[in-house]
């Protein structure tokens, strides 16, 4: 039961300090402490829901379907409700000193990463005639921004591709214009 407590008190300190995490983000954050499992995470951020400390959230899209924080991304990110605020600032003594500190350096120094990642999406989906279909999608400000559909004639093969992707979406970009400007090249050749 402690263990279940202690839980819920880094969940709303996590959330508090960090705003609009999804459900990945958290657990990756509250494993960070090695206090935690799955399973625990899992009945903590269930109470909290239930007891109406967090709430989720779709993020807000403009006319071109682009979120609020710049990515396709439609993944729901968790918030503090107001008794979450108040909940978790009555409560955070609660946490050692060390773990705070040290959540607010992990969430700090990772913040970059995870507005990297909602900006690359990958998904794969079974199509009617059997095939797979893999959809890449890498949003940017920085001119290397592209959406691009493979089919592929199994899951396997799109899964795999789609693992792909996420590892390192800069190969398949580069890939994909150096194969463009070398075609380019040949024709203005001929």
């Amino acid at each position: 039961m402690a263990e279940l407590l202690r839980e819920k008190i880094t969940l709303l300190y996590i959330l508090n300090v960090s705003p609009g995490l999804t459900r990945d983000e958290i657990l990756e954050a509250a494993a960070t402490t090695l206090t935690t499992d799955y399973f625990t995470f899992a009945l903590a951020i269930n109470e909290l829901e239930k007891s109406e400390l967090i709430f989720w959230k779709e993020p807000d899209y403009d006319s071109a379907g682009i979120t609020d924080n710049g990515s396709h991304n439609g993944t729901p990110q968790a918030f503090l409700s107001p008794y979450g605020q108040e909940t978790s600032s009555a409560l955070t003594d609660q946490l050692a000193p060390s773990v705070r500190e040290w959540l607010k350096q992990y969430l700090n120094e990772t913040a970059g990463e995870r507005a990297w990642r909602r900006l690359l999406q990958s998904r794969y989906f079974a199509l009617d005639n059997g095939n797979f279909a893999l959809e890449c999608h890498h949003d940017s400000e920085h001119g290397d921004a592209f959406k691009l559909t493979i089919e592929f004639p199994n899951e396997e093969l799109a899964r795999r591709a789609h693992f792909s992707f996420k590892r390192d979406p800069a190969k398949l970009y580069g890939t994909l214009i150096n194969s463009l400007l070398d075609e380019d090249q040949e024709d203005a050749e001929d």
